[in-house]
């Protein structure tokens, strides 16, 4: 699995248009798999030159995914402290 970590700074008095561009995006995107619409690369374009003060964005391998319900990478004193 990949996951994709993003980070930010917004510009003073613009954390409200962050989340505004996100909430726009999550809508374009909600069932496409693997792809980016126009509307991502419109939205990474506002964001770099009027939202950000400064971003990071990481790509990586997951090397372990667990949850409350599907405990089978949940390290071992994780386990032990929960049972």
């Amino acid at each position: 699995m990949i996951a994709v970590i993003f980070e930010l700074e917004p510009r003073a008095g613009l954390a409200q248009r962050y989340f505004d561009l996100a909430d726009e995006l999550k809508a374009s995107l909600m069932g496409l798999e693997g792809s980016f619409p126009f509307a991502h690369r419109t939205a990474q374009r506002e964001g770099r030159s009027q939202v950000f003060s400064d971003y990071r964005l990481r790509v990586a391998n997951v090397i372990r995914d667990y949850g409350l319900a599907s405990r089978d990478q949940a390290p071992s004193d994780s386990l032990d402290a929960l049972r």
